[in-house]
C-alpha cells in the first residue's frame, strides 16, 4: 500500500535559498552569454537584437529567483505573471472580433502599446518583491533564511 509521505516538515520550508538564488543568477547570466554569442556566429541574428532578447531575459533571471525568496512573494509575483496572462489571451481576442472583418491587417499598434504596458506593470510587481527581498537579505532581515552573506 503507498502512503503519502509527511509533508509537515517540509511544508515551512523556505521555497529557495539565497545562495540558491545567486547561483541561479550566475549560471543564467554566464549561459545567456554564449547564448548571445552562439546566436551571433551561428545564426546570424544581429548582435543588437541578441543583447536585447538577453537584457529582457536577465530582468527574469535575476528577479523571479529573488522574489521567490519568501512565499508570500513568489505568490504575488506568480499571480501578477498570471493575471498579465489572462489580460494578453483577453486583449488578442477582442483585437481579433474587431479585425473580424477586415483583410490583411497588421495587428493594431494601440494593442501592442497596452500588452506593453500591461507587462509593465505585471513584472514590476516581480521586480519590486525581487528588490525588497535583495535589501532585507542584505540587512540580514529574511526570515527563514539560515544562510550567511559571504
Amino acid at each position: 500500500m503507498i502512503t503519502p509521505k509527511d509533508t509537515s516538515s517540509t511544508r515551512h520550508k523556505v521555497p529557495i535559498t539565497p545562495k540558491q538564488a545567486i547561483i541561479l543568477n550566475l549560471i543564467c547570466l554566464i549561459v545567456g552569454v554564449v547564448l548571445v554569442v552562439i546566436s551571433n556566429f551561428f545564426f546570424y541574428v544581429s548582435l543588437k537584437k541578441a543583447c536585447i532578447c538577453y537584457a529582457v531575459g536577465a530582468f527574469f533571471v535575476i528577479a523571479f529567483p529573488w522574489a521567490c525568496l519568501k512565499r508570500e512573494t513568489k505568490n504575488r509575483s506568480i499571480r501578477a505573471h498570471n493575471r498579465f496572462v489572462v489580460f494578453a489571451v483577453v486583449l488578442f481576442i477582442v483585437v481579433m472580433i474587431i479585425q473580424w472583418g477586415t483583410e490583411h491587417q497588421p495587428f493594431p499598434v494601440w494593442a501592442i502599446a497596452i500588452l506593453i504596458l500591461g507587462g509593465c506593470i505585471a513584472y514590476s510587481v516581480m521586480a519590486y518583491y525581487a528588490v525588497q527581498n535583495f535589501i532585507k537579505w542584505c540587512r540580514g532581515e529574511l526570515e527563514g533564511s539560515n544562510i550567511e552573506k559571504s
